[in-house]
């Protein structure tokens, strides 16, 4: 079983854009986000409640499927049901695995796709999953997640009721921090090319950031030394510095940003490394793409890739 039937169909009729991303088979969404090495604040997770003392029809846009709501919050945390009862105004209880199956017949058990409308469910979904910069969802088996942005997200989950509902129940373990090489400096704008080669090659890096005044004004790699420099006629490498190769303006990451988010961004920008600060925006080290190789997954690691190589071709 790949995609659900029901869910692959609306998908296709709403024209959402969207990937496919395949792991090893799985019994929990814990599980599910460790396998495919994703943020789990980032894959949708559903749960199906059956309603206790009738539905207020006033809190959705549209008819339920007898007495039933479809609930979506980041795998990473879970249901407060007394946050979620303010904002139902009624009592719910979870559903059984039988009622479950009888309302999602071409799913898997326990792979049940984030999105009701396509199944007749009234559906409310929560901030913890809304704020990502991309969702992953179940798509109706064990081995098999929908990936997409937010805004394509939004789009598939425009009808149902927004609220608060849930707390944190455990933390990503993919951050920036668990893959980033440590002990990264920083040297000024006039610091001689020479000496910024020497660096490179004792430290084994193919990048140095440039400070001034206490903050990162640009980076020099290899590449701007051998392009902006060496190649060019009359450079003189003895006098040259940093200033006079450096690609000016910086982009950063934090270490306790998400791995997921931190390639996406650097699959944006086309590059293969970002400096990584801390909250106090010192920089504490650096992601390249050698360690997103070794961290990230794999989808994710080809299309940065592609993209670094797309850009310098």
């Amino acid at each position: 079983m790949a995609i659900a039937t029901t869910f692959q169909n609306y998908l296709s009729a709403k024209n959402i854009v969207y990937d496919i991303v395949t792991h090893e088979s799985t019994v929990s969404s814990r599980r599910t986000a460790e396998a495919s090495r994703v943020s789990g604040d980032c894959l949708a997770k559903a749960v199906v409640l059956r309603v206790e003392h009738g539905l207020n029809r006033d809190c959705f846009h549209q008819p339920s499927r007898s007495a039933y709501v479809l609930t979506v919050l980041a795998a990473s945390h879970q249901i407060s049901r007394k946050d979620l009862k303010v904002q139902l105004g009624l009592d719910v209880a979870l559903a059984t695995e039988r009622e479950i199956q009888e309302l999602f017949e071409d799913c898997a058990s326990g792979a049940v796709p984030p999105v009701g409308e396509c199944y007749g469910l009234d559906m409310i979904v929560d901030d913890s999953i809304e704020e990502q910069l991309e969702v992953y969802l179940e798509a109706g088996d064990h081995e098999t997640l929908v990936h997409m942005d937010r805004a394509q997200f939004s789009r598939l989950t425009e009808a149902a009721q927004h609220g608060h509902f849930s707390t944190r129940r455990w933390q990503s373990v993919s951050k920036v921090e668990n893959a980033m090489h440590n002990g990264v400096d920083w040297v000024g704008p006039d610091t001689p090319i020479t000496h910024i080669a020497e660096l490179m090659r004792k430290h084994d890096i193919g990048a140095i950031p440039i400070g001034e005044k206490d903050r990162l004004i640009g980076m020099v790699t290899d590449r701007d030394i051998v392009c902006k420099g060496l190649a060019e006629r009359n450079f003189d490498a003895r006098h040259a510095t940093a200033r006079d190769v450096m690609t000016p303006g910086i982009h950063c990451c934090r270490e306790d940003d998400d791995l997921v988010m931190a390639v996406r961004h650097m699959i944006k920008l086309k590059v293969r490394r970002l400096p990584v600060i801390n909250k106090s925006k010192r920089m504490v080290g650096m992601l390249s793409l050698g360690d997103v190789g070794h961290s990230a997954p794999s989808h994710l690691v080809s299309e940065c890739v592609m993209s670094v190589m797309a850009h310098h071709h």
